[in-house]
């Protein structure tokens, strides 16, 4: 049978319906398919959030994260919702805003959350706030709810929200003096907290300088667990007097010693804020050549190398060999850390960028995503310093 000229028109429409599925093409007029949940649209869960029983309520909330994104329409329930007389409801509800688009319209529930009766609840709601500091400018708002949670009686909560206090950076200095009395917390989960926050804090948290340091020098506690616990909070201690003392040989010293931590990550991050420290830094020359030379990791041999560049530029040209050679390494976490090394050292790491370019296509997302952003912020630190 010889087509007619419209056969061959609609054949492309018939190839389309056959590839993507008729839902993909609806007919004019007609609205698209709701999604759906375990053979429930997302309006029957929303409409279930009002159910008279406290657990069919619950698992509405539950049900409308599985969504995600496509759940944003169910905002204003959940909002509803995270004023449940119920305490399981309410912690749903705010764990699925959670998991949807961050909104300014969350934020004054949420804080309001933060006095709730419920550990649960407060500690969901300290979790979402975190998330939404990244994303919602109102999520400022917080900030002092957020240090006076520090002071919650459930000890996980007070260690989120000294977490959560990260996300704002610098613009959270008036936690400053509440994030260095918990570096005296028995809580290690606070102390560790506490520490990262004030790294994001940087220069002006240098009033918690002495108590960083006898965190990085204290010893770890017997029992496995809680020295690994301790380890972590000597990791984040070391990355604070980096960022905190910049410029400065206060924590030199102390830095050099935790080069020799049993604790990798410990090592790792002293090497980093040396680096950071820059040429004050210049008595842990001799150690971070020696991990060049001798270390048989590369993720501390990458560091240090990558700190010798920032203390004394002579060592530009034998370290950056180093780091573009982990940028080629077969396995992922010394690319990986390699990346970490580069997205440092700013315009420092202009040689390195046509390996960068060749991680764009790396099997790895995560490589693929920190090669994109590394190359950007060599691209605009070069383009503000007018590539010197």
């Amino acid at each position: 049978m010889i087509a007619s000229p419209l056969s061959y028109r609609l054949l492309p429409l018939v190839f389309l319906l056959g590839l993507f599925g008729s839902w993909s093409l609806p007919i004019l007029g007609q609205a698209p398919k709701e999604p759906e949940f375990q053979g429930k649209s997302l309006s029957t869960w929303m409409k279930q959030l009002q159910d008279p029983a406290p657990a069919n309520r619950k698992a509405a909330a539950q049900a409308i994260r599985k969504f995600g994104n496509n759940g944003s329409p169910a905002l204003d329930a959940l909002l509803t919702a995270a004023k449940d007389s119920d305490p399981a409801v309410r912690a749903e509800a705010i764990k699925t805003l959670n998991h949807q688009p961050a909104s300014a319209k969350s934020v004054p529930v949420l804080i309001a959350a933060l006095k709730d009766n419920s550990p649960d609840v407060r500690y969901s709601a300290v979790t979402a706030l975190y998330r939404s500091s990244f994303h919602v400018p109102e999520t400022r708002e917080a900030i002092k709810p957020l240090i006076a949670a520090m002071e919650d009686t459930a000890p996980r909560v007070r260690s989120e929200a000294a977490s959560a206090l990260s996300g704002f950076g610098p613009v959270a200095k008036d936690a400053i003096p509440a994030l260095t009395a918990a570096l005296d917390d028995k809580n290690r989960s606070l102390r560790a907290s506490a520490a990262f926050t004030l790294s994001r804090i940087g220069p002006d948290a240098k009033v918690a300088t002495p108590k960083l340091i006898a965190l990085l020098r204290a010893p770890p506690d017997a029992e496995e667990v809680n020295a690994i616990f301790d380890q972590i909070v000597r990791k984040n201690a070391a990355m604070a007097l980096g960022r905190i003392t910049r410029g400065s040989d206060v924590a030199v010293e102390s830095l050099i010693a935790a080069l020799d931590d049993k604790g990798l990550e410990v090592a790792v991050y002293a090497a980093m804020a040396l680096g950071e420290i820059g040429p004050p830094a210049k008595a842990a020359i001799q150690p971070l050549q020696g991990f060049v030379k001798t270390e048989k990791d590369a993720r501390i041999r990458i560091h240090a190398a990558a700190a010798l560049m920032r203390i004394d530029p002579q060592f530009a040209k034998s370290s950056m060999k180093i780091l573009i050679s982990g940028l080629t390494d077969e396995r992922m976490f010394v690319r990986y850390n390699a990346l970490g090394a580069l997205g440092e050292l700013g315009p420092l790491a202009e040689e390195a960028v046509p390996a960068l370019q060749k991680l764009l296509q790396d099997p790895d997302e995560r490589i693929q995503d920190d090669a994109a952003r590394t190359l950007k912020k060599i691209a605009v630190e070069n383009k503000n310093t007018g590539g010197k």
